[in-house]
């Protein structure tokens, strides 16, 4: 038998999973015990809400041997090949935004640069419209709903956005059927369904999943990452005289603040025991990954940002047959983003109002007391970590 249930509040049993009784899960929290539960196939993703969407059929909730199929697939759309031809496109869209961030001394980092810049490179990968992509972007957030929610209000919301999402892409998909061949994901993904290799619902969930997933990760990565720099002007400094270290600079970024904070649940599928707590099958657990990014264990100095960090073998894409197939993408984005920002504006700084920074532990208690300084808002999701707004000098 499990042991039993403790307090979701703090505080937390050291290193021992324990149990949410929010989330009705086991929450893990160390590197070690985290690293084995991504890697577990005792467990199952499977996932069905009680009304379903084409949502839960992408690989993202799968296991083998569907999730093999489908990733198999996807993956001929993010070869390397692939990825070194998308860099040019990155570029252009990130000196465009900059070029417009230019145009006035102060602006908003998340909705000038951090925001458009991975929906517009999604957007291309996938084969959507441009003219499309704010659209999509509110649908995505509407999906990744802020803490307070009431369930059931959260689970209406949630179905709501990822029905919009299904209707789009299922009309992209019919006008996209009768055309030419083209090279994008979305072309792929039909290439494969009138193969038979894929079903209908399956082309379209993995649609809404590389749509959220490609958008609000990295836009996480870099509103993160350019605050971490902004608080740790020595390391933003290194990364001037030497931007060759930018790839170390985002695994560091990555692991310090995780723009995923915890996986998608998983549900044991036998008895397994973690850190000599004892689950029985059918229980669900959830990895804390941003926790176990963190552990002093696996990372001294754990609390300090270091962008030489060496080795650095971070969970932030997850681990085992469900790694993030997007981290490529997203490593490609940040190193160009970052690097083309330092380049052209030397200037960039944090437009501080001098409203006091509170502590990590002070805002998860009291989230609302960061959401109203001027100069940034962390946003109150608990899967992700991300800054709703970041204002900057320019």
């Amino acid at each position: 038998m499990a042991s039993p249930a403790v307090s979701s509040l703090w505080p937390v049993p050291a290193g021992a999973p324990f149990f949410d009784q929010t989330s009705n899960a086991w929450l893990i929290t160390r590197y070690a015990d985290v690293e084995a539960l991504l890697r577990d196939t005792r467990t199952s993703k499977n996932f069905q809400r009680d009304t379903p969407t084409p949502f839960e059929t992408s690989l993202l909730f799968q296991n083998p041997p569907d999730h093999t199929r489908m990733r198999t697939i996807l993956n001929q759309a993010f070869t390397g090949a692939a990825m070194q031809g998308m860099e040019d496109r990155v570029r252009e869209i990130a000196d465009s935004l900059i070029d417009r961030m230019q145009s006035s001394s102060t602006c908003d980092f998340i909705a000038a640069f951090a925001t458009p810049l991975p929906s517009l490179v999604i957007a291309a990968l996938l084969g959507v419209p441009t003219a499309d992509t704010g659209e999509l972007n509110r649908l995505s957030s509407e999906f990744l709903l802020e803490e307070g929610i009431p369930p059931k209000e959260a689970g209406r919301r949630q179905i709501k956005a990822i029905q919009s999402l299904s209707d789009y892409f299922r009309r992209l998909t019919e006008n996209r059927s009768s055309r030419t061949q083209q090279t994008d994901v979305l072309s792929v993904l039909i290439s494969a369904q009138r193969a038979g290799r894929l079903s209908s619902d399956e082309l379209i969930g993995n649609c809404i999943l590389l749509m959220i997933a490609g958008h609000e990760t990295t836009v996480n990565l870099l509103g993160n990452g350019l605050y971490l720099l902004f608080q740790h002007p020595d390391q933003a400094r290194l990364l001037r005289q030497r931007p060759e270290i930018w790839a170390s600079a985002i695994e560091e970024i990555l692991r310090f603040e995780s723009p995923v904070q915890q996986g998608t649940f998983r549900v044991t599928t036998e008895p397994i025991e973690i850190a000599g707590t004892r689950l029985d099958a059918g229980c669900r657990v959830i990895a804390l990954i941003g926790s176990a990014n963190r552990d002093p264990v696996q990372f001294p100095n754990s609390d300090r940002f270091d962008i030489l960090r060496t080795p650095n073998r971070h969970l932030a894409f997850g681990m085992g047959s469900h790694f993030c197939l997007g981290a490529s993408v997203a490593r490609t984005e940040a190193r160009i983003a970052f690097t083309r920002l330092f380049e052209r504006l030397p200037n960039l700084r944090l437009r501080s109002t001098g409203v006091p920074t509170h502590s990590r532990w002070l805002k998860s208690m009291l989230p609302w007391l960061d959401k109203g300084t001027s100069d940034r808002r962390w946003r109150t999701n608990a899967a992700t970590r991300g800054l709703e707004s970041l204002s900057v000098l320019v």
